[in-house]
């Protein structure tokens, strides 16, 4: 415990670090899921259909092919898509807000020097505390939505993908002639041959979570256990002054 007390700036520097990594990895994360989608315009998911583009002009006219040839309806399945992609959309806001909540609770605890002060004061305590409890609230909070998103992503992970193949602009012309000359006893499995999306990124970034939860709660501790050495020490040196002043 003595030695990491004596790294008590490189260990808070890792935690700014962490909140700043966070914060960039919002955007793959966001990438990684952006093809699972439905157009929609202001009147609202009731009216997408195979003509309605997007932002690049792109329609979902072989997404609706695709399900008429294996016999489905894709305007049975739009709302759960269209669900699913705004949900992904919370937990990407959720995440990029976690990492700047990190990193406003990192520069906090800078701000009052609990990186660099030798001796501990009940502020410092406060403030690792308030930090804490931002970064373990927060984290919990992001935690839930990404277990509902793996959930949901798990249940339904042949819809989820092949409409992220079919609303793909490298793969889904290929993917869907490869589908349509399968014929509709084979166009599942053709399709399936293009799938990429897993619940991959979800398990990391709940594995990071934690980690980041984990490593505040470390923090905290060491802010006690030197908070404690402190108080003692000021205890002894005012014991050693009533003792030369008697």
């Amino acid at each position: 415990m003595k030695k990491l007390l004596k790294h008590m700036k490189l260990i808070h520097l890792i935690f700014l670090i962490l909140g700043g990594a966070v914060i960039i990895s919002a955007l793959p994360f966001k990438t990684q899921y952006n093809t699972i989608y439905v157009n929609v315009d202001a009147t609202g998911i009731e009216n997408a259909s195979s003509e309605m583009t997007n932002a690049i002009n792109q329609d979902q006219k072989l997404l609706y092919d695709y399900y008429n040839l294996i016999g489905d309806n894709f305007d049975n399945h739009k709302t759960l898509v269209y669900d699913f992609q705004n949900s992904l959309n919370v937990v990407n806001s959720l995440i990029l807000w976690f990492g700047i909540v990190l990193v406003i609770a990192a520069l906090v605890l800078f701000l009052f020097q609990n990186h660099k002060r030798k001796i501990y004061y009940g502020t410092n305590v406060l403030m690792s505390v308030v930090a804490t409890l931002a970064t373990v609230v927060f984290g919990v909070i992001v935690l839930v939505q990404l277990l509902g998103a793996m959930g949901t992503l798990g249940a339904n992970l042949e819809l989820f993908n092949s409409v992220a193949v079919l609303q793909n602009s490298d793969l889904r012309t290929t993917a869907y002639q490869a589908a349509e000359a399968a014929g509709a006893a084979g166009a599942k499995d053709a399709l399936a041959s293009y799938f990429y999306v897993t619940s991959t990124t979800l398990v990391f970034y709940m594995i990071g979570i934690i980690v980041v939860i984990v490593y505040s709660l470390f923090m905290l501790i060491l802010t006690f256990s030197k908070f404690k050495r402190t108080k003692e020490r000021r205890q002894e040196i005012l014991s050693k002054a009533v003792e030369n002043n008697d």
